[in-house]
């Protein structure tokens, strides 16, 4: 009798173990479910889910490696043949906001030509004779995707993963 409770107790033991497993499995393949169950092995990006600035970062990441990653370190802050992009958003602040940055991600000869922006002819001074491509054809939103992904880059949550 002693031996079958045992034999239960480990089968019992087993079966609780799998639904935890594939509890923690299926969460793993759902990361938008409306659930709110952490198993341990959850991506640190869902916790940002619900967050708009980052709901495009696959997006983000796809256009940065695409794009930017030739000249612009994965790491975010590590200078290559351009500057580290950890940040921007705030060096840009007292410039012109996004409104600005976003004209400098799409065409930064343009505004360095017109003379008209102080940070603008700061990084032309450091960075030039340099150019830095025109990416006239993205929308605010993938410019958006991007900028999401090189904040959490920057912040640690991908910069395992930058190279993967």
């Amino acid at each position: 009798m002693l031996r079958h409770l045992s034999t239960i107790a480990i089968l019992c033991w087993l079966f609780l173990s799998g639904l935890f497993f594939l509890l923690c499995f299926s969460e793993w393949q759902n990361p938008n479910s409306s659930q709110e169950f952490y198993c341990g092995t959850v991506s640190p990006t869902e916790k940002w889910a619900n967050d708009p600035k980052y709901q495009h970062l696959d997006l983000g990441k796809t256009i940065f490696r695409n794009n930017c990653a030739a000249c612009h370190a994965g790491d975010m802050k590590t200078n290559l043949t351009g500057p580290a992009l950890g940040g921007m958003r705030e060096r840009w602040r007292d410039h012109g906001g996004d409104t600005t940055l976003y004209a400098w991600i799409r065409n930064s000869q343009k505004m360095i030509a017109l003379g008209e922006n102080q940070h603008a002819q700061k990084l032309w001074g450091e960075w030039g004779p340099t150019i830095m491509n025109s990416f006239e054809n993205l929308t605010d939103e993938e410019i958006d995707a991007v900028i999401g992904y090189i904040e959490m880059s920057y912040g640690g949550i991908y910069s395992n993963k930058i190279s993967s």
